[in-house]
């Protein structure tokens, strides 16, 4: 009886196991509730380029109360973040709206994964892409005369946490246990 609530246990912290985790946002301020650019950096030309609280041209926000926008005149601008963490895959998702601006690019760990989109209010956007350590996250914008609009920027690696593969490693060796016991149990 009480090797079947061992069995049963350790089932049960397979399946705990096996429930995939809450995917982490790696990015700093992804949705710019703070009012301010902190943890991206700018670079280029950053006239018209600022957050803002509640809608603005095409766009409300997305997530919150504030959205990024960017009108460059004079040359591209826009803002950038390192992202920390190790090779492989990663999801980049954000949603970007445009009101009349002349041009744009993502771009993610060295990879473009958008550029140009037409004029229209805000829509999701989501990629997958593999990458080396520590990939650089950048937006650029070109708008004269017009503005972009940037909200809920979201990374996400598609790759295990350490401490994941230490549960699950974990969960292996309980079960060896358990059948090692039962083993035993049964030759006495």
């Amino acid at each position: 009886m009480r090797t079947n609530t061992i069995i049963a246990a350790a089932a049960l912290g397979f399946a705990a196991l096996a429930t995939p985790a809450a995917a982490v946002n790696k990015v700093t301020n992804g949705s710019f509730e703070t009012g301010t650019f902190s943890g991206w950096s700018q670079f280029g030309d950053t006239s018209f380029t600022g957050t803002i609280q509640g809608s603005f041209g095409c766009c409300a926000p997305t997530d919150g109360n504030w959205q990024a926008i960017f009108g460059p005149v004079s040359g591209f601008g826009g803002i950038s973040q390192i992202i920390t963490g190790g090779a492989g895959s990663y999801t980049v998702s954000f949603d970007m709206g445009n009101d009349s601006g002349a041009g744009n690019s993502v771009s993610f760990g060295g990879t473009t994964l958008l550029s140009n989109i037409p004029n229209q209010a805000f829509t999701h956007y989501s990629f997958t892409v593999t990458t080396a350590a520590n990939p650089v996250l950048s937006f650029s914008f070109f708008n004269p005369p017009a503005y972009y609009s940037l909200d809920n920027v979201v990374v996400t690696s598609n790759v295990p946490e350490a401490a994941t593969w230490a549960m699950l490693i974990a969960g292996f060796g309980l079960t060896g246990a358990v059948s090692r016991r039962r083993r035993t149990a049964v030759a006495a």
